[in-house]
């Protein structure tokens, strides 16, 4: 059986990468959505073609 001590030091490893990971998660929704933005500018979509797109997400 694990001590004490490795179980508390594992939940923070585990409570820090989570909290890493949902920054990563919010990094590549903000990068995704510039991304879309500037695709949607050089096919020059207007707004309910790009809702139309996104609506199927």
């Amino acid at each position: 059986m694990p001590s004490l001590q490795d179980v508390e030091s594992d939940l923070e490893i585990y409570l820090d990468q989570k909290e890493s990971v949902g920054e990563l998660d919010a990094k590549h929704d903000r990068l995704f959505k510039f991304l879309n933005r500037i695709v949607y500018e050089l096919y020059e979509l207007e707004e309910e073609k790009i809702e139309m797109v996104e609506s199927i997400r």
